[in-house]
């Protein structure tokens, strides 16, 4: 395949797999089982465990990429004035003690994240007492920071930028004594906040947006009444007056069990029932009524153990059998009927052998660690399945792929429509028979028309990037490795883009070649340039481009001087190519292409000639315009004959060079006699037509699929897998 025909097909696919990653990653991946031994058993079944015999008093165990060599390594926390330690993976799930002994400080909880900002993990240590920081050379060699934070009984710490400002933040809950805030300069040291949340005996403190206005707030898991604290996007926190059961609760979680976008509660309670509190996506929570369980649970963990796309529930129990519970899909659980070990005092889920799947690790304190090994087994479904369905009022309206969790496949994210109280976007992975599946839902910010991927804080994993009709533009950061709760392809940290826009299109591209992601916004009225400091920071160049409603912004270098210059395509007037200084400075090249009412470009070599020709879809039938290697373009007067609202460029016939699919209807394929001519092959693939198609090799077979948004009863995804190969 020709270069250019690579640019237009990664163009085509919103820039996203030009900034692909790779690395470990703590929630899994399709990569094959290290041990082909393992019996075949029920999805979502723990193997007899594997212990690592320290005989320490372990209170907690944390598990992430310490080392820098992408597995998960653990740190576990101790008590009875044994030393906290660290634990190095070799891959495949064998740990061995680094010799490290960090303290001996009684402690209750471990937190890792990059505190410093120095792109590795580091250890918080909560102990009864003088809580303290060990920061990371890199290699996983940790030093104590000097700092000594707080003198109460802090039984759980947790790390998030609760104050918008890019770095991790420290929120103790304490026994006894107040819940304390520590925010971070950035370089890793913490001063007191002074606020003080209440003095309520809490055992279990967890970090999320629970009111969807895309800053973390606080929820309390205490000996008594829990309790929720909002933030007002600065770290100031505020009671919600939710005062949610009167139990013994020892553990918190926070995630969207029932897959409605918003973030439910989990609470595991010391001799009474677990409970699931469901959100209504504004922070008000239901007690859903179930009762799992009359154990002592002292800790829970939520993660997919059997590889259904859903979190499911782990309970470590005191005195009696830990509980595995299946998630149903919608946040219904059931007892899995597997009785695990008991006087376990913490859990946590991660893949530590690297088969793709998560396994159960449990601390026992006198006994050390057990390690539950998940068998795996998939559940596969037809590629044909509906993947997420809109609604006729909240269509998807645009798609980005890349490997998002740096499991070295592809993850493709669903941006959905225009309405204000739905969830912006989807993230569908790969299972371990190849089909996707639903992984995530993100955020409940509205009005996304565009979303696009890519690794705008230089940390190796890709971010996303959100284009919004009626409020603000936003970055949502990869967590990557550097929150305790959360890991690769979580979405937890947001920030807001400069200006108000009234957003259609954006795209992700090095403008002004300093080697970071710009963000190129494609508005109703004049576009603009956002430039990236390269950690993720964004000012408005201060350029306004045209004043026409652009439904599609396409990057690439059209005239060859090898830089990026931008295509527009409008709604309410003609097309706009503007040329790039080689700085981010733009120029509009005075060309106006066609007057109807395009939404859609794309960007690709199709007569062979080694430039970037243009492809315009719209409400009238779509267009060629041929380029003449400066940047010119002309129209070649062929149309496609239909309307396409999604034109998509890729070699589909596996003739090396580049076919059209143009949707809407019956969404015809246009073959490419290599010389820019297109013939229909006459192949009508959904009589319900589509709105957004997207090309890339789903099945692995060197050929390029579709990602389509169908137009049906309802809006839907659907795979349509191509037979070339």
């Amino acid at each position: 395949m020709k270069p250019s025909h690579v640019i237009a097909i990664l163009v085509s696919l919103s820039i996203a797999l030009l900034t692909a990653c790779s690395g470990g990653s703590s929630s899994g991946g399709d990569g094959g089982s290290n041990n082909t031994s393992r019996p075949a058993r029920l999805a979502g079944i723990f193997l007899d465990p594997l212990a690592l015999q320290t005989y320490d008093a372990t209170e907690s165990v944390a598990l992430g990429d310490v080392d820098g060599d992408g597995d998960l390594d653990m740190v576990t926390g101790n008590t009875t004035n044994q030393s906290n330690r660290v634990y190095l993976n070799d891959g495949t799930g064998n740990y061995t003690d680094s010799g490290q002994t960090l303290g001996t400080d009684n402690t209750a909880s471990i937190a890792l994240g990059d505190v410093d900002g120095d792109g590795d993990l580091d250890i918080v240590a909560s102990n009864n007492g003088i809580n303290l920081i060990y920061t990371n050379d890199g290699a996983g060699n940790f030093t104590d920071s000097g700092q000594a934070l707080g003198t109460g009984d802090t039984r759980s710490v947790t790390l998030g930028d609760i104050d918008g400002d890019g770095d991790l933040d420290l929120v103790t809950g304490n026994d006894g004594t107040t819940n304390l805030i520590y925010t971070n300069d950035g370089a890793g040291n913490f001063t007191d906040s002074t606020q003080t949340l209440g003095k309520n005996n809490t055992w279990s403190i967890a970090l999320g947006d629970v009111d969807g206005d895309g800053d973390l707030d606080i929820v309390a898991g205490n000996n008594g009444i829990n309790l929720i604290y909002t933030n007002d996007g600065a770290g100031n926190f505020t009671d919600s007056g939710q005062a949610l059961g009167t139990d013994n609760t020892w553990s918190i979680a926070l995630s969207d069990v029932d897959g409605d976008g918003d973030l439910d509660m989990v609470v595991g309670n010391f001799g009474q029932a677990n409970l699931i509190y469901t959100n209504d996506g504004a922070g008000n929570y239901t007690d859903s009524g179930q009762a799992l369980g009359t154990d002592n649970t002292a800790s829970i963990a939520l993660g997919d153990v059997d590889g259904d796309g859903d979190l499911d529930l782990v309970a470590g129990n005191w005195g009696q059998a830990s509980r595995v519970w299946i998630n149903d899909g919608t946040g219904n659980f059931t007892d899995n009927g597997q009785a695990l070990r008991d006087y376990v005092r913490s859990v946590t889920l991660g893949d530590i052998d690297d088969d793709g799947d998560l396994e159960f690790v449990a601390s026992q304190p006198g006994l050390g660690v057990q390690f539950f090994i998940n068998n795996g087994a998939g559940i596969f479904t037809d590629s044909s399945q509906v993947l997420v369905e809109g609604i006729q009022n909240d269509p998807i309206t645009s798609y980005a792929i890349g490997d998002l969790n740096g499991d070295g496949s592809s993850e493709f994210v669903v941006g959905r429509g225009e309405g204000p109280n739905r969830a912006s976007y989807t993230t569908y992975a790969k299972d371990r028979g190849g089909n996707f599946r639903l992984s995530k839902v993100i955020g409940n910010f509205g009005n996304t028309i565009s979303i696009a991927l890519g690794d705008v804080d230089g940390d190796g994993y890709l971010d996303l990037v959100a284009g919004n009709l009626y409020t603000a533009n936003r970055i949502h950061f990869n967590a990557g490795l550097s929150l305790s709760f959360a890991g690769p392809g979580d979405f937890v940290v947001s920030r807001q883009l400069p200006g108000a826009n009234f957003t259609e299109s954006i795209a992700l591209g090095d403008v002004d070649g300093d080697g970071d992601l710009d963000v190129v916004v494609g508005n109703g009225g004049a576009n603009r340039i956002n430039l990236n400091d390269g950690a993720g920071n964004f000012t408005d160049s201060g350029q306004a481009l045209g004043t026409s409603t652009t439904k599609s912004i396409a990057l690439g270098d059209v005239d060859g001087d090898g830089d990026l210059d931008i295509v527009a395509g409008n709604s309410n007037g003609p097309d706009r190519v503007y040329s790039n200084d080689g700085a981010g400075n733009f120029t509009d090249s005075g060309q106006a292409l066609g007057t109807s009412d395009t939404r859609s470009i794309a960007l690709g070599d199709v007569d062979g000639d080694g430039d970037l020709d243009l492809v315009s879809g719209g409400t009238q039938p779509d267009s060629i315009y041929l380029n003449d290697g400066d940047g010119n373009f002309t129209d070649s007067g062929q149309t496609t004959g239909i309307s396409g609202f999604s034109v998509a460029l890729g070699d589909i016939d596996g003739d090396g060079d580049l076919d059209l699919v143009a949707s809407i209807e019956a969404n015809p394929i246009y073959l490419n006699d290599g010389a820019g001519n297109f013939t229909n092959s006459g192949q009508a693939l959904l009589v319900y037509g589509l709105f957004s198609t997207t090309l890339f090799d789903v099945d692995g077979d060197g050929d390029l699929d579709m990602l389509v948004a169908t137009a049906n009863s309802v809006i839907s995804t659907r795979i349509l897998i191509n037979l070339t190969n």
